[in-house]
């Protein structure tokens, strides 16, 4: 594409992919906005990759709606485009516990984007309780791979199965982090932790939260922060009114976060099955 070389378009590619510096993608995303305006193929690449650093940063608060398909100005025919938005959208519904309508019975996926968009789907619906696809081999494609995993871990702490959703969350956040996926492994360890408070084991759920804390000052992550604090407090046993109370406002930077603070005040917001599961669990204990 004329006035933007191959490099640039690389490092654009790699900011959607591997993305894990919120700066960094920020300057990416004002270097190729230019290239980008009218019809152009880089326009849903633009709109995927500030969509994933606003869901890494923890600004979600108008997301929902800036990513909203009726609202997107990407060629309907585009079907890669909108996949990729696709993916962020569901990323974002699975993070605020807000699921959208079930997508129609479609053909098997037949790419790693299309794969990655039904993965993203499985894993709302396996935090919503429903049990979702038998295990899939995709270690073929890393990214994917992930994804199983965290599908995997997701499905076995709503099943009450602690020790096997410690296992395939500790793997699916050292995978991302030898791939560079940095927002993934920022999932594999909130629900590794979840899953070690789950099993009585805080010690090793303050270590991780600890692991947690280190990703989100690398990648000026926000919502990766707040959510260390949680784990924190969980694990210590140190939940306090006051530090509640702070993290309950927090729900366009930390919405995890902030629906469990908001239900242990005695609130009731839409919590998932998950967020249930740890809170049960702790239960006896806080």
């Amino acid at each position: 594409m004329p006035g933007l070389d191959a490099p640039h378009q690389q490092r654009q590619q790699q900011a959607h992919g591997k993305g894990g510096d919120g700066e960094a993608a920020q300057h990416l995303t004002d270097a190729v906005r230019p290239f980008a305006r009218g019809v152009s193929l880089l326009w849903p690449e633009l709109l995927a990759v500030d969509a994933a650093r606003r869901l890494l940063a923890g600004d979600l608060g108008a997301l929902a709606t800036w990513l909203a398909p009726d609202l997107l100005d990407v060629d309907a025919n585009d079907r890669y485009g909108h996949a990729l938005l696709d993916a962020r959208r569901l990323e974002l519904e699975l993070v605020c516990a807000t699921p959208g309508p079930e997508a129609p019975a479609t053909e098997a996926p037949t790419g790693p984007l299309a794969w990655e968009t039904h993965l993203w789907q499985q894993l709302a619906r396996a935090r919503q309780g429903i049990a979702g696809a038998e295990s899939l081999d995709l270690r073929a494609w890393p990214r994917l791979h992930v994804l199983t995993k965290l599908f995997l871990a997701t499905r076995a702490l709503v099943l009450n199965e602690p020790a096997a959703a410690i296992a395939s969350a500790e793997a699916a956040s050292r995978a991302a982090q030898r791939a560079g996926f940095l927002p993934l492994a920022g999932h594999g360890l909130a629900l590794w932790a979840d899953a070690l408070l789950c099993a009585g084991q805080d010690a090793q759920a303050l270590a991780v939260a600890g692991e947690l804390a280190t990703l989100a000052t690398r990648t000026l992550s926000a919502r990766w922060a707040n959510e260390a604090v949680l784990v924190e407090l969980f694990a210590a046993r140190q939940v306090t009114p006051g530090a509640l109370e702070r993290l309950a406002q927090l729900e366009s930077v930390a919405p995890v976060g902030a629906r469990r603070a908001q239900a242990l005040l005695g609130g009731q917001p839409a919590l998932d099955s998950v967020d249930s599961s740890l809170l049960a669990a702790l239960g006896p204990r806080l």
